[in-house]
């Protein structure tokens, strides 16, 4: 099935596929990104649609991830951010692979109730980072 959302967000190594909470949380969390994105207008002009395809990991299968340098992606090691990120037709569609450190998900772990805002937080700073260069609001 085709994605028809413009944010799309994926987990990998994260949870448990069969788990039915975890993908209700990730549909709520690709819901909630794109009503921020649209709220901010990311999608006014219907010409220049910014897709984001965004899948999270765990940093430690993350780091056993072959680092594709050569398949045209590029490391990201700032704004609180480690990943992959990969941008193509005119700087309008991205991918990238965020790692989750082990620390933030060790608190996931011990408080439940942070997992959500945890990963909004890293939805935001990864969809920022990923359009700092275009003229876009800046999602809060």
């Amino acid at each position: 099935m085709e994605e028809s959302l413009p944010i799309v967000v994926r987990t990998s190594a994260l949870f448990d596929a069969s788990d039915d909470k975890s993908s209700f949380l990730i549909e709520k969390l690709q819901a909630w990104i794109n009503f921020v994105a649209l709220s901010a207008q990311w999608f006014a002009d219907e010409s220049k649609v910014i897709n984001i395809h965004l899948t999270l990991m765990p940093e430690k299968p993350y780091m056993a991830l072959p680092q594709q340098s050569s398949d045209g992606w590029i490391k990201i090691t700032e704004a609180g951010l480690t990943g992959l990120k990969k941008c193509e037709t005119g700087n309008t569609y991205f991918e990238a692979i965020i790692a989750i450190n082990n620390q933030d998900l060790k608190e996931m772990m011990e408080d439940g109730t942070t997992v959500e805002p945890q990963l909004q937080s890293l939805l935001l700073s990864a969809c920022n980072y990923l359009t700092a260069h275009l003229s876009l609001q800046k999602l809060l």
